[in-house]
């Protein structure tokens, strides 16, 4: 009965470990997905105005090497108080319509102490999407 119980209570701890690792993970696909958004969101400040010709109005427009400055720098300074490490950025484009950010980002996730069970890291990816717009 003894080595019942025992092995029962293997397979319950690598249960839990398992389950907290899977937590880790998600949790940190959930700060990646905000960082990513507000990266997005800042490189909203990179627009530019466009003048309106022949009656027609003028328009806001976002330049992309000025979007990647932007998202680059709040990177640098939000990126590293979020527990997240090794944050890089995949991709930062600017739409065809001129006004939607994309900003791709990927990072490491710790899976905590599992010993050889599961992996230390696992790489994890995320997409902010903001657009730019003018209230009435």
């Amino acid at each position: 009965m003894s080595i019942l119980a025992l092995g029962l209570l293997v397979v319950l701890i690598a249960l839990i470990l398992t389950v907290s690792a899977i937590t880790q993970v998600a949790l940190a696909q959930r700060k990646l997905l905000g960082l990513a958004d507000g990266s997005a969101a800042a490189g909203l400040e990179a627009f530019e105005a466009v003048p309106g010709e022949g009656g027609v109005p003028g328009r806001l427009r976002l330049d992309e090497p000025r979007v990647r400055e932007a998202v680059g720098a709040y990177l640098a300074e939000v990126g590293r108080d979020t527990g997240l490490s090794g944050v890089h950025i995949e991709a930062v484009t600017v739409e065809a319509d001129g006004v939607t950010v994309v900003v791709r980002l990927s990072a490491s996730a710790s899976v905590g102490p599992v010993a050889d069970l599961l992996p230390s890291a696992v790489q994890i990816a995320g997409e902010g999407r903001a657009r730019l717009g003018l209230a009435p």
